[in-house]
């Protein structure tokens, strides 16, 4: 017999039956939650009654008031705006709204915090299409084909959709854009594809086609009419593979879709530095996206000086988000950040956290980035800092300022994930970069024009700026000076050449 101690029974080992059952049950449980994600979504209803849109816009305020960087900027003006808003969609659609029209008003009382970060779903849909695609050329439109040709060769212009004129068009199209980028005519064009969406805000009768009037420079006419294009996603928020090729003997033109994807892979980062050793290096950032701040950390070699601080950020507190919510490593938390005037909006906010960059060995080539409305995030860090060195220079449309951390929620009824900005980005002298974004030195709309010949045309005279030493930095300094002291030369004057699009 086995001895135990007084007044305790001996414990029982458990049964093979028992740990069979056991482990069942584990396997069944973890299996069940393993369907949850292999359950298929249940589809997107095409309508919503009223009491459903109600639920979502309840959602919808709850989520602003809560994590919106820009409403805690002017809190009582903006609420008032969209107060106001949601009470007139409430009177507009008693019964029932088309869930593609509502996931657009979503867009447009977002766009009411002025926040250039208020975006949905890559995949999201809102009616059917123009059958031509939009490229601004000067004051007109281009009307062009799917292999970007124009659609009619002898009228190559479009000056109305269904007898309206572009104009106006246009007008309806800002109520869906933040006031950053209301007149980017990059970014209008994609709208202006919507023709079923804008229609309804024209008050136009929904019809399969649509009528163009077509022109040429000579003010001649000629009328069509061509059916709608199915409803399908934004092919412009697809990021762009990477990819390099030369420029004649005088650089490289490289393009970046996926900031994250350059980090993780060795390979596309080695072809990038050994393009950066070149005389000239043409960056295309018209469409990057991505959080990881490798890429400018190569890329300052081209800076002028070694300093590592950037700018600040801080993010709306809230009971779900941690100290590390930036969640991104160039972010450090400091214990004072700029001297902000007037900021009323400080108690909403954490901890100031200063965006630094390291230390990187410098190039003696040149860095022209090519960059407009589609630079977002971590993108738009890279041109507001290349906007101070004297080797860089930035060329096509300005950013929107879209520097923050979004804050992503889905409408329960619509199915629909929509996103705003929850921090804010400062300049190193205190100024509100975020919804502000960067401009280019040389202006150029139309960004899908670019070319090999059309970047040497502007830039190509511009010799490249050796990179100075320590020591030879301080020489020159010291050459500066004494020039200074000296009594200035005279000299004819001169007028200063300026460098023009072609």
């Amino acid at each position: 017999m086995k001895a135990t101690s007084a007044g305790q029974p001996a414990a029982a080992l458990p049964t093979f039956d028992a740990v069979l059952a056991a482990l069942v049950m584990i396997i069944t449980v973890s299996a069940m939650r393993l369907s949850l994600f292999l359950w298929p979504q249940e589809p997107r209803a095409y309508t919503l009654t009223a009491r459903e849109m109600r639920q979502d816009l309840y959602i919808l305020q709850r989520e602003i008031a809560a994590h919106s960087a820009f409403l805690s900027l002017e809190p009582v003006i903006k609420q008032q705006r969209i107060d106001s808003y949601i009470r007139a969609m409430s009177n507009r659609y008693p019964d029932q709204i088309p869930s593609p029209l509502f996931a657009a008003e979503v867009l447009k009382i977002l766009n009411l915090l002025d926040d250039p970060g208020v975006a949905t779903e890559a995949d999201a849909e809102f009616g059917q299409l123009l059958p031509v695609q939009l490229r601004p050329m000067e004051d007109s439109w281009l009307a062009l084909n799917e292999i970007l040709t124009p659609f009619d060769e002898n009228h190559p212009f479009i000056s109305h959709l269904d007898d309206i004129p572009m104009a106006r068009w246009q007008e309806a199209v800002q109520a869906f854009l933040p006031a950053s980028s209301k007149y980017s005519l990059t970014e209008q064009a994609t709208w202006l594809t919507r023709t079923s969406l804008l229609r309804g805000e024209l008050g136009l009768v929904q019809k399969p086609e649509v009528t163009l009037t077509l022109t040429n420079p000579e003010g001649q006419q000629r009328r069509t009419r061509l059916p709608l294009l199915p409803p399908s996603p934004d092919p412009s928020v697809i990021a762009l593979p990477f990819s390099i090729q030369p420029i004649g003997d005088r650089g490289f033109w490289v393009t970046i879709g996926d900031l994250n994807e350059l980090e993780q892979n060795r390979a596309q980062m080695q072809e990038l530095k050994r393009a950066m050793t070149a005389e000239l290096l043409v960056l295309d950032l018209r469409r990057t996206q991505g959080q990881s701040p490798a890429l400018l950390t190569v890329l300052a070699a081209y800076a002028d000086e070694d300093s590592t601080m950037l700018g600040f950020a801080r993010y709306r507190t809230s009971v779900d988000k941690r100290n590390d919510y930036l969640g991104n490593r160039a972010y450090q938390a400091v214990s004072e950040g700029p001297q902000l005037v007037e900021d009323d909006a400080h108690s909403r906010f954490g901890q100031w956290y200063a965006r630094s960059q390291p230390r990187a060995d410098k190039v003696s080539g040149r860095l022209a980035l090519i960059a407009g409305p589609g630079c977002r995030q971590e993108c738009e860090w890279i041109v507001h800092s290349a906007k101070g060195w004297q080797r860089a220079i930035i060329i096509g449309e300005d950013t929107m300022g879209d520097l923050g951390k979004l804050h992503a929620f889905q409408l329960p009824n619509l199915k629909q994930r929509f996103y705003f900005s929850s921090s804010l980005a400062y300049a190193l002298d205190g100024s509100l970069i975020s919804g502000a974004g960067t401009s280019p030195d040389i202006w150029v709309p139309g960004q899908e024009s670019f070319d090999a010949e059309g970047i040497l045309a502007l830039i190509g005279e511009l010799a490249p700026v050796e990179a100075l030493t320590p020591t030879e930095a301080t020489v020159a300094e010291q050459s500066e000076e004494a020039s200074a002291n000296e009594p200035p030369e005279e000299t004819p004057e001169k007028t200063p050449e300026k460098t023009k699009a072609p």
